[in-house]
């Protein structure tokens, strides 16, 4: 595992192949010389880990100090709650507070459904459910959604979706209203296809109570917000939460990462960075940019942070949409960054876990890692599943 300092010059920051550029400094990707990378590395775990990643600490400006371990592999925080899944012996769906203590463990899941580790988006959590849309595994033909009591993990109940080859996947799911809805679709011409359904599933039993299509959609966002449901699909489309019926539509081209709602407004990146009021309704700013982000979107009260898969990390003014800062990666940006303690962590396409000033860029930790998972961030520990083991770190500076 590699530490290595920050060297800062002329505006450019270099970090071990790491290249940041403040808006206002000219730069082409050619110039930073970084390729992609198909997928992490394969190998063997031939040894114990360290209870902290990395060595050299000493050059480090952060340090990750072991905190606890977790029961579960993080897939969102809820409030001072994370959720997950653990594996061993058996999978179970656990909810776990930020200073270790396990609140709840389901009893054990079907292995027959895929549970995707992908920032979240098909878990949806209230004061009452805890709600998770899987995709087909093995040989079935739908997709089932289960639903959880908040307080205790009982199963409560589970809904199937129809069966055929088009509907054996739920991308996203929300809460709100008495009912959980979940939506599915690609684009056609994908190798996975699937028809673009909202659904609206009564939460006090497994009952459907309507479901609404479009013949061309590719869902990329779901949320429900004081009556109303938002679905990304080609536009934003605003649905009456107890019909299904389309209230208004509005251009939204939200990308791959989705959308992130904050402070009662919709925030989406694609050649735009668009905001959107849930109160009025009402677009609040489209802002021009030279590229679309590859991942998801995390969001504070300052700014939007979204990667993309040439290993760019772009920060956007939440109030304008303007970037303010872009640092190169050595590859591809994996899902949602986590803000955790003042600093941006991401991982990469190589397994390399960074850690970024939130404010200016600089890369300021940087290790190496095997098969690590999307970050998760609570207070000031960050979560990391890193060979197949969940680890709790409290970032420090040094």
């Amino acid at each position: 595992m590699d530490r290595r300092r920050v060297l800062t010059a002329l505006g450019l920051v270099g970090f071990s192949g790491c290249l940041r550029i403040q808006e206002g400094s000219e730069s082409t990707d050619e110039d930073a010389g970084v390729e992609g990378d198909d997928g992490p590395p394969e190998g063997d775990n031939d040894g114990a880990a360290d209870d902290s990643p990395g060595e050299n600490a000493d050059e480090q400006a952060l340090e990750l100090s072991h905190a606890w371990d977790p029961p579960i592999n993080p897939r969102m925080r809820s409030g001072d709650l994370v959720i997950g899944l653990s594996h061993h012996p058996d999978r179970r769906l656990g909810l776990v507070s930020s200073s270790g203590s396990t609140e709840w463990e389901s009893d054990p899941l079907d292995e027959a459904y895929a549970f995707r580790n992908d920032g979240g988006d098909r878990v949806a959590i209230d004061e009452s459910y805890v709600c998770y849309g899987t995709r087909k595994h093995e040989e079935l033909d739908h997709a089932k959604l289960y639903c959880f009591s908040r307080e205790t993990g009982e199963l409560l109940w589970t809904h199937r979706t129809e069966d055929g080859p088009r509907d054996v996947r739920i991308d996203y799911v929300t809460l709100g209203g008495g009912r959980v809805y979940y939506a599915t679709g690609t684009d056609a011409g994908s190798s996975d296809e699937q028809d673009p359904f909202v659904r609206a599933i009564d939460t006090t039993s497994d009952v459907l109570v309507w479901e609404t299509s479009y013949e061309i959609a590719s869902y990329r966002g779901l949320l429900y917000h004081e009556g109303g449901l938002y679905a990304r699909g080609h536009q934003l489309r605003i649905l009456n939460s107890e019909t299904g019926a389309e209230r208004a539509s509005h251009r939204f081209g939200t990308g791959i990462g989705g959308f992130v709602e904050f402070d009662d407004t919709l925030y989406g990146i694609s050649g735009d960075v668009y905001a959107f009021d849930l109160s009025s309704n009402e677009p609040e700013y489209t802002h021009s940019v030279d590229r679309r982000p590859d991942s998801q979107i995390a969001v504070t009260d300052r700014y939007l942070y979204a990667g993309d898969d040439n290993g760019w990390l772009d920060a956007y003014d939440r109030w304008t949409g303007e970037r303010e800062w872009k640092t190169r990666l050595k590859s591809r940006v994996r899902d949602r960054p986590a803000v955790v303690a003042g600093h941006v962590w991401v991982v990469d396409n190589e397994d390399i876990v960074y850690g970024l000033d939130a404010e200016n860029g600089d890369v300021v930790y940087e290790s190496q890692e095997e098969r690590v998972s999307i970050p998760v961030g609570i207070d000031d520990v960050l979560l990391l599943m890193i060979e197949g083991r969940p680890r709790a770190y409290r970032v420090e500076s040094r």
